[in-house]
């Protein structure tokens, strides 16, 4: 019995749902979620661009945090922030 609880924990260990969320995901989830962004068929796809980016030197938790600021999903602010953290 004590060796199913310890396979149930590790088990749990192992899983992906527990994975913390990162700065892409934070982008997406404004820029896909919650402003439909066009430019994005999916949110997979836009944390695919969001990873390119910040592989190219993309500032993306200063572009995070520029976004929390967005007020209603302004496209000129938006754009505004992509331009000054490297979008």
């Amino acid at each position: 019995m004590r060796a199913i609880g310890w396979f149930a924990i590790i088990a749990m260990g192992c899983s992906n749902k527990g994975e913390e969320a990162g700065p892409c995901t934070d982008v997406c989830g404004v820029l896909f979620d919650e402003c439909q962004v066009a430019s994005f068929g999916s949110f997979g796809e836009c944390e695919s661009s969001c990873a390119h980016a910040e592989e190219n030197g993309a500032d993306i938790p200063g572009y995070a945090t520029c976004l929390d600021s967005v007020n209603e999903c302004d496209t000129y602010a938006i754009v505004e922030c992509e331009n000054d953290y490297g979008w």
